[in-house]
């Protein structure tokens, strides 16, 4: 109804929401295309730790009695980057020397997956060199 001013009127001091622009929308404004396939990181990692339980002789504070403590004892890591697909078993009792290797073979992984999505998307790079000399 033309007099009904009862409504919620809604106010936003910086302006609507405007999207902005996605680094594939940029590169098409420069006439470099992106196919979708292309625009995602399809690489992972999983891992699982196992722990061993070390009776704790200390007691936790008031209203918590802790009996033991979880100390990582291994870690399996597996991937889908080529080269990584076999889960890797990593034992040490040593839980700073454990979690030290398994972030050096995830990295190792990680170095790999990069390697893979530069030759990937090595066309892009070309492209937007070009635009720059």
């Amino acid at each position: 109804m033309q007099t009904c001013n009862l409504g919620t009127t809604y106010h936003f001091p910086g302006g609507y929401y405007n999207a902005q622009k996605s680094v594939f929308d940029k590169l098409e404004l420069h006439g470099i295309s992106v196919p979708e396939e292309d625009r995602y990181f399809n690489y992972f990692i999983v891992y699982d730790l196992e722990a061993c339980l070390k009776p704790l002789t200390t007691e936790g504070e008031k209203n918590t009695i802790m009996t033991e403590e979880h100390i990582p004892i291994s870690v399996s890591i597996c991937s889908n980057v080529d080269g990584y697909t076999e889960p890797h078993c990593i034992v040490n009792p040593d839980p700073e020397q454990l979690v030290r290797e398994m972030i050096v073979y995830m990295t190792s992984i990680q170095s790999s997956a990069q390697s893979l999505i530069h030759e990937k998307l090595s066309y892009v790079t070309k492209q937007s060199q070009r635009l720059l000399h």
